[in-house]
């Protein structure tokens, strides 16, 4: 049987599941309900961009009053919070406090509502036939059943219930211009199911240990203000906001009806905007106005220096922003671009920052994907300071990786190709390769802007040289015409740091050089003991105390009575490390870190090396396998991507 009556129907489960108010599907959104209602309808309208329209996608959130009574079928949908709060409460449901303060909401003579109107989108098509498979199905009716194109910036179709939770009422009305022509709107209400025995009772009292009409038969729990029990669209113009007229232009509007405006809640729709979505801002035509504050190329940069935006917006959030926007702003000017394993190009744009500077560097990645939306960051570890950001453009790698993000689209997660292992390492490989190449690139660029902060020739000045005596007889008879003619002095002195006045005294020596991570959190322990990135310790020196750890083959101790000379040998291009053993030791190895402003270190990733002419084994970036014998000299030449003519400290490792 068919009902064309215009109301508020709340259908049968048929006997079959009863669902509480906080489903899996609008609980997901509750740890920050601004924050996901601004990033998921934004995501939603960029999907809908109208590309055959020149203009800007424009996106609205304004607040308005609204009489209660003005509400579409508000007899009928009170009447059912009621409902479902007595309901709640003579069972000592957790859902009764919520419903409490829906009730409070729905009996007050007004309400404050949220408009989100945006244009120059294609609108909700197939709203007038209510087809499977239709932007409008998909929206009001479907769950986890997304079919957008592989550009599109969502997937899983449960982002629509970010809206729900930014309601007071749990109650939303779609309204929409379809670029055919089409318009109509429909309201949902996504309540609790109850007894639909309830409706033979008043709404003020129900006692269901007595109710002999109860057949076991509750409410779905969502609601549809629809033209019938098949939850028809209502074709015709919705107008809750008095001081809107959409006119014949195409696009949506949502109405989120008791929505909380508690202090601040513009600049958190801004924030998470704008660290969401600055791609889009910088690389397209899309504009987002909240209340009166317009936001769009032009006016970021004033925004995100505002002082009521930076109060209301936390640190570490703004500072992201704000490294985003210095990226991306430049972003055609200084920037790489890499192939993933034959998906399809990245770019890459890393910013370096100098001592003065750092409080600014957010020291990670953020990867941004087509549509331009960002999904998450990457945290590579380094005590330089950097910031950067991944753009990946609309081709396979970013459909691929579109499949293996999380619902709120703020990840990537390999286990959800569980069930096709040859994918699944696909993805492994894919995500591996991809932090490698950003974390490579980072490296390079580190290395390269260091070399241009360091004046070698002052930090020569603080290093003293080896005597001609203790030179003599170092490397082969070119030895002092190399030095003479054709090289460059940097800085060198392999002694424990409380001994020497050097580079060191800049600073405390760091010796958790480096580590990447794919966590979000992570932060470099500077002073503390750490584990590197290939699953060895280390220690940082203490007074001048050795150097002692574990090693997969024994343990390394630092070698602190090396005296060394380090030049730039301009003749060959490489560099040179000449010393005289005091040690006899089998097996040893020899890193370079190169040293920046304050007491920042950075690892030199060795790509040669040759001690006499003989090629050095390599391994992770270090000279290893050495043998030293009491009173030989030894020049070690070596050479490393993209390295300048910067301070550095050398230190040799005994493996014993």
């Amino acid at each position: 049987m068919s009902n064309s009556e215009v109301k508020w129907y709340f259908p049968s489960n048929n006997l079959g599941a009863s669902n509480g108010l906080d489903t899996a599907d609008v609980e997901i959104f509750k740890k920050d309900p601004d924050g996901s209602l601004a990033r998921e309808v934004c995501q939603n309208s960029i999907d809908a961009r109208d590309d055959k329209v020149n203009g800007t996608l424009k996106v609205e959130f304004k607040t308005f009053a609204l009489k209660t009574e003005q509400i579409p079928g508000i007899e009928l949908l009170r009447k059912e919070i009621k409902r479902c709060f007595l309901f709640s409460k003579e069972k000592g449901h957790k859902d009764e406090k919520a419903f409490r303060k829906m009730v409070e909401i729905i009996d007050a003579d007004m309400m404050t509502c949220l408009r989100i109107s945006d244009f120059n989108t294609t609108g909700l098509s197939g709203i007038k036939e209510g087809r499977r498979n239709t932007p409008f199905f998909n929206l009001t009716k479907g769950s986890g059943n997304c079919n957008k194109g592989a550009g599109s910036g969502g997937s899983k179709g449960i982002g629509k219930f970010a809206a729900f939770v930014a309601s007071g009422i749990n109650t939303v009305f779609y309204s929409t211009h379809t670029v055919s022509g089409e318009k109509g709107y429909i309201g949902i209400s996504k309540l609790a199911s109850r007894p639909m025995s309830m409706e033979k009772y008043g709404v003020d009292y129900y006692y269901p240990e007595i109710d002999a009409n109860d057949t076991g038969e509750s409410t779905q729990g969502n609601g549809y203000y629809s033209t019938s029990e098949r939850h028809i669209a209502v074709l015709e113009d919705l107008i809750l906001d008095n001081n809107f007229e959409r006119g014949s232009a195409s696009g949506t509007d949502i109405y989120i009806l008791g929505f909380n405006d508690e202090k601040d809640w513009e600049f958190r729709i801004i924030a998470k905007v704008l660290d969401s979505f600055m791609g889009a801002f910088l690389l397209t035509d899309f504009e987002v106005v909240v209340e009166e504050k317009i936001i769009n190329r032009n006016s970021i940069a004033t925004i995100i220096n505002d002082k009521s935006f930076l109060d209301a917006c936390e640190e570490r959030l703004s500072k992201s922003i704000k490294a985003q926007y210095e990226l991306l702003l430049n972003m055609n000017e200084n920037f790489r671009r890499i192939n993933i394993e034959g998906l399809g190009d990245i770019n890459l744009c890393v910013k370096t920052y100098s001592h003065n500077e750092r409080n600014s560097a957010t020291k990670k990645c953020d990867y941004i994907r087509y549509p331009y939306m960002k999904i998450k960051d990457y945290r590579k570890r380094s005590v330089l300071d950097y910031s950067a950001v991944c753009v990946i453009e609309n081709n396979d790698l970013n459909s691929f990786l579109r499949e293996i993000e999380n619902p709120e689209h703020t990840d990537w997660q390999i286990e959800r190709l569980n069930y096709d292992k040859d994918k699944y390492n696909q993805a492994r490989n894919v995500i591996k390769k991809l932090k490698k190449a950003i974390s490579e690139y980072i490296d390079e660029k580190l290395m390269t802007d260091l070399g241009e902060q360091v004046d070698a020739t002052v930090a020569s000045d603080l290093v003293p040289d080896l005597s001609n005596e203790e030179l003599q007889g170092s490397g082969d008879n070119n030895e002092k015409s190399t030095i003479g003619n054709n090289a460059t002095q940097v800085v060198g002195q392999l002694k424990p740091v409380n001994k020497v006045k050097t580079i060191s005294d800049l600073g405390k020596t760091v010796a958790n050089i480096e580590k990447d991570d794919g966590g979000s959190s992570s932060n470099s322990n500077i002073g503390n003991n750490s584990e590197s990135g290939d699953g060895e310790k280390r220690i940082n020196h203490d007074d001048g105390k050795k150097e002692v750890e574990n090693n997969e083959t024994g343990k390394k101790t630092l070698l602190s009575e090396i005296k060394y000379k380090y030049i730039y040998n301009n003749k060959t291009k490489m560099y040179d490390i000449i010393f005289i053993s005091p040690y006899n030791e089998e097996n040893c190895r020899i890193i370079v870190e190169a040293c920046g402003s304050g007491s920042d270190k950075y690892k030199v990733k060795i790509d040669k090396a040759y001690i006499d002419g003989n090629e050095c084994n390599i391994k992770k970036g270090e000279i290893r396998d050495l043998q030293l014998k009491i009173g030989k000299s030894y020049k070690i030449s070596y050479m490393a991507a993209n390295m300048r003519k910067v301070a550095v400290e050398v230190k040799v490792y005994a493996i014993r």
